[in-house]
């Protein structure tokens, strides 16, 4: 071999100066097919692109020399861009078998995995590989897995691994401000953009995501208006009109990002809009689209299940709602998730998730559970009514589930698919809460009925897709009904009391007593009413679950809250009459409750 001639040739390599150095390698292989030299040919093809050129001397190389683990993995490399993903697999795994302890294969075998979205075997190998070596690049990569899997603990846990070692690594800075939004830990998120040196435009559109998602959309938009690219200023333009609830404006921003450049996301959110426009068939179209896209889209799939759900799929249904956003508990590492088809017999914990009103939606499913192997988590301000009403039952706190020890958890959204599986079971439903402590009033106009009321949530910050209403315009309507009004409103409603009495001349009596942290006496408030009319909040289902006569106003454009279905009676709760409202017929929906109580 010409050693002046390959030492000319690896300068040129090692300068990027590939065409010079592949005609000498080549002149070197005809003279002599030795293997070195071949290898740094092959090296060098995939170096200029030239894939096809790589592949014909690397497997040269592997004829002469059939050990040659990494005449094997390069050959594989050059196969992935070709596209050639089974023939691919065949040569990582064949290096694989020569020499297992090269990390670098088991990491680009699991790239190539992700890239054909077979993420179980994406996240088996980087597993390997990170075993075999704690790499930074293998834990971004692991981090991006779970991302699309749903699993963004660890896909945060991944990158705080990857910043420590280089905390500028940008494209890991951009992916932990998305998975901190996905977590809702919004206040971590703020403080963390504000440390970073981002540019403008990373700035403004990470800002934007955050403000959105937050529901602070007035701050949202002045950020969305300052992004350059197109195509992500319109998605989260897009995203800041569906929550404003001006769906139109929603649908033409998203037609102006290209279809070419739809994107799981894109189509996710498409769904949405026509979702809420009440074209359920359009809507699941999009959402099916998306998960072809993407398989494991857990958003589109959620969105299908709520589909389901409202429309009485339950079997289908209950399978796709799986796979919305659950807390993690740490204390229950050592316990395994129940999700077969039956009840396990064993000690179990049920797990409350998401807000007051789901847990009482869910758990007036106790009415129908005979076996007492459960432990339920509820909200500490409900344990004692819960308690009480069913003695058979052991109820605890989420802070208290480190005092126990369970063989199997079940989150209780999930919990319900066991009962609910058709309208038909809707026939048992029954109240939930029983033996309520009897309501105090200190000055009680017993000549008059009582009709509790409850207008806004106040959480929500969006403005016609929220569910709170003006108390003025709530009140006109039904201004005459001869009855004492009692308000049932949480939050700081003084304002809207005193305007309600010099305009109307409406006097609403608000018993004194914290009406957030104290549920109980709220309940036995709710029980000492008539009638209740409520917007759909908390107040809605504690309402239900004491079986009162309830009249709720539910938003046409109502999203998520697929338990109301499309009926005029609640299947959740007999006594509840369920109005739907819009912003042109709000007057006649109060006016036919008026009506009705009248």
């Amino acid at each position: 071999m010409n050693n002046t001639q390959l030492k000319k040739a690896v300068d040129y390599h090692k300068k990027n100066q590939f065409k010079k150095a592949i005609k000498i390698y080549r002149e070197l292989v005809n003279h002599n097919n030795d293997g070195e030299v071949l290898f740094m040919l092959g090296t060098a093809y995939i170096q200029n692109s030239e894939f096809e050129n790589a592949v014909k001397y690397l497997k040269k190389l592997i004829q002469i020399s059939p050990n040659n683990y990494h005449a094997y993995a390069n050959l594989a490399q050059a196969l992935v861009k070709l596209n050639l993903f089974d023939e691919a697999i065949r040569s990582f795994n064949q290096s694989i078998s020569i020499n297992p302890k090269f990390s670098h294969n088991f990491n680009n075998l699991g790239n190539l995995y992700f890239s054909i979205k077979n993420y179980e075997l994406a996240l088996d190998n980087f597993n390997k590989a990170i075993n075999l070596d704690n790499n930074p690049d293998f834990y971004f990569n692991r981090s991006r897995v779970y991302k699309k899997i749903g699993m963004a603990l660890e896909a945060l846990a991944d990158l705080n691994i990857i910043l420590t070692h280089n905390p500028q690594l940008q494209i890991a800075q951009l992916l932990k401000i998305e998975l901190l939004i996905n977590l809702q830990k919004y206040n971590e998120c703020t403080n963390y953009i504000e440390n970073l040196n981002l540019d403008d435009d990373a700035i403004n559109e990470k800002y934007a995501e955050l403000l959105l998602a937050s529901d602070d959309l007035v701050s949202s938009y002045k950020y969305i208006k300052k992004i350059k690219v197109e195509n992500k200023k319109n998605f989260l333009l897009s995203a800041y009109f569906y929550k404003q609830g001006s769906l139109n404006e929603a649908l033409d921003a998203l037609n102006k990002i290209s279809e070419k450049n739809h994107t799981p996301n894109i189509l996710n959110n498409y769904g949405l809009i026509y979702r809420d426009l009440g074209d359920d068939e359009k809507a699941m179209n999009y959402f099916e689209n998306a998960l072809y896209l993407n398989p494991y889209h857990n958003l589109a799939k959620l969105n299908i299940g709520l589909i389901q759900l409202k429309n009485y799929d339950f079997e289908n249904g209950w399978k796709n709602y799986y796979f919305r956003g659950k807390p993690k508990f740490h204390c229950l590492n050592n316990t395994s998730e129940w999700n077969k088809e039956y009840l396990p017999t064993e000690n179990t914990i049920i797990l409350s998730e998401q807000g007051v009103g789901d847990q009482i939606l869910f758990l007036s499913i106790l009415n129908y559970l005979k076996m007492n192997n459960f432990t339920f988590t509820v909200d500490e301000r409900l344990l004692s009514n819960y308690q009480d009403s069913y003695p058979n039952f052991k109820f605890i706190s989420i802070d208290e589930i480190h005092k126990f020890s369970f063989k199997y958890h079940i989150y209780l959204g999930d919990f319900a698919k066991y009962f609910i599986r058709s309208k038909d079971h809707f026939s048992h439903a029954d109240v939930s809460f029983k033996n309520i402590t009897r309501f105090n009033f200190k000055k009680d106009p017993k000549s008059f009925r009582k009709i509790g009321i409850s207008w806004k949530t106040p959480n929500a910050k969006s403005s016609s897709h929220s569910r709170s209403l003006n108390l003025l315009d709530f009140m006109t309507p039904i201004k005459s009904v001869s009855a004492n009004f009692y308000s049932l409103q949480y939050g700081v409603v003084e304002e809207d009391i005193i305007d309600v009495k010099e305009k109307l001349n409406i006097s609403i009596i608000r018993p004194d007593f914290d009406y957030f942290n104290e549920l109980s006496k709220l309940i036995s408030l709710i029980q000492a009413m008539d009638f209740i009319i409520t917007t759909d909040n908390i107040t809605a289902h504690l309402a239900g679950a004491c079986g009162k006569k309830t009249f709720l106003l539910i938003p046409e454009k109502r999203s998520r809250l697929w338990f109301w279905h499309n009926e005029s009676t609640s299947s959740w709760y007999p006594n509840t009459k369920v109005y739907f409202f819009n912003e042109h017929n709000l007057n006649e929906m109060l006016i036919k409750i008026s009506s009705e109580i009248n």
